[in-house]
């Protein structure tokens, strides 16, 4: 079904919402005399074609999505838009070379979505001097290293570049967003460590930082318990869905595969989650991370995810790693870790994956709780020290404890222990009294004897 061309006769639409349906043909051109729309929102569906540049002209357009589709995009126009746009999405729109830079005369934009295109160079200084709320250019060929002005905006919320070609360290500046919910920056080539600043971010509820080659210490990040916002990815999905409110619920880019049986749970967590307002993953994966797992960690109540595989991570794994009540999912293989399974663990009731395989664990794995379901030997696998029923593996018998005297009867014994001790004590002293006395005693019958002879 196309779009009906007689559509256009409707003067006074401001609101024209006709996206995830299964629209063909192009974007018919009766939409250019809706001189008071306002709203044009055509993404997730099947229309072809190159995108209008009358669209533009619209002067009153304030949001247009175009993305999901397969429409193209002619980098030759060299356009002047006549509309000032609040929100643009033109993900899939087979976009190349540079960045647009007309998206620059767009002053009151807040969400720009370029994503899955084929844009290539840097990220342009003048598009981090705009202020935009909402930033999503994955799945492009960008390069370069970001720019620290990126982070001095008093309006960015969400800034999503996975899959490009990025490289550098990340500005030590990146803290001074301190708006800033999202950062997915997976699977490209940032490297150094992660600005300490970052702790900052106090509202900070994704941070996607997998598949780069960070190194050193993983720097302490602060709870977030007054999350008022909401960002799911599923893990299934090719998708990202961003939840402002409850309520507002906007679309990046195709929800795909919703058939799949295996997105059926994530739908379900999708839902559930929406509900409750608070969310939080953190995936640091296939990085270069040291050094020990920071405390801190722990006192991430909201965090749902927390994926630190595939490092050079040691020493032993917190104890507070007990007190994240949210957490579902926690992957800590591929490093270094040593020490026991912390027994903490047995609190967390909403668990239902765990993975601490290649690590250099030892000792009883923890039961109670979830963790007597968390029976899959490849979770524990390459930990040659690891015992318990989880694995079938018997551990050896504890050593027998002796046990100490009962309450009723410590007084008895201690002051029993007492009386001895200060008997014992002044016996001993008497008897080394009377022991130098009788040495120091004359030897009367030697005397006697002596007396005898002289007689």
């Amino acid at each position: 079904m196309e779009i009906p061309k007689d559509i256009g006769d409707l003067t006074n639409l401001t609101t024209l919402a006709l996206s995830d349906n299964r629209l063909t043909g192009g974007i018919t051109s009766s939409i250019q005399k809706l001189h008071k729309l306002e709203i044009l929102r055509l993404e997730n569906n099947f229309l072809s074609g190159g995108i209008p540049t009358w669209l533009f002209d619209i002067k009153s357009l304030k949001d247009l999505f175009l993305g999901g589709n397969n429409l193209t995009w002619n980098n030759i126009v060299n356009l002047e838009p006549k509309c000032m746009l609040d929100q643009l999405s033109l993900s899939s729109c087979r976009l190349s070379g540079r960045i647009p830079d007309w998206i620059l005369t767009q002053k009151d934009i807040v969400f720009l979505d370029l994503s899955k295109n084929k844009l290539q160079g840097q990220f342009p200084e003048w598009l981090a001097e705009m202020d935009i709320g909402s930033i999503f250019l994955s799945d492009n060929n960008l390069t370069g290293s970001l720019p620290p002005r990126l982070f001095r905006s008093e309006s960015l919320s969400v800034l999503a570049l996975s899959r490009n070609s990025f490289s550098g360290e990340l500005p030590s500046n990146i803290g001074d967003a301190i708006k800033v919910m999202i950062l997915v920056f997976s699977g490209n080539n940032f490297s150094g460590q992660i600005p300490k600043s970052i702790s900052k971010i106090y509202r900070l509820i994704l941070l996607d930082l997998s598949g780069n080659r960070f190194s050193g210490n993983i720097p302490d990040f602060r709870p977030n318990e007054n999350c008022l916002c909401l960002y799911v990815k599923c893990p299934h999905f090719k998708s990202w869905t961003y939840v402002t409110t409850p309520s507002k619920v906007q679309s990046p880019a195709p929800i795909n595969n919703l058939t799949n049986p295996q997105n059926s749970r994530c739908l379900k967590q999708q839902s559930q989650w929406r509900n409750t307002g608070q969310v939080g993953e953190s995936d640091l994966s296939k990085n270069q991370f040291s050094g020990q797992l920071p405390a801190t960690l722990g006192h991430l109540k909201a965090l749902k995810l927390l994926n630190i595989s595939y490092n050079h991570l040691s020493g032993k794994i917190p104890e507070t790693f007990g007190n994240l009540e949210s957490l579902e999912s926690l992957d800590l293989s591929h490093n270094r870790l040593s020490g026991s399974i912390p027994r903490t663990l047995s609190k967390l009731q909403e668990l239902t994956t765990l993975d601490v395989s290649n690590n250099k664990l030892e000792g009883k794995i923890p039961v109670g709780g979830q963790m007597d379901t968390m029976n899959d030997p490849d979770s524990y696998a390459n930990n040659s020290k690891l015992c318990g029923f989880q694995i079938q593996l018997p551990c050896p018998p504890e050593p027998t404890q002796v046990k100490l005297p009962e309450a009723d009867d410590s007084w008895f014994s201690w002051q029993g222990a007492g009386i001895g001790y200060s008997v014992g004590f002044f016996a001993t002293i008497t008897i080394i009294l009377v022991s130098g006395c009788i040495c120091r005693l004359p030897p009367q019958n030697h005397h006697r004897s002596h007396r005898r002879r002289r007689v």
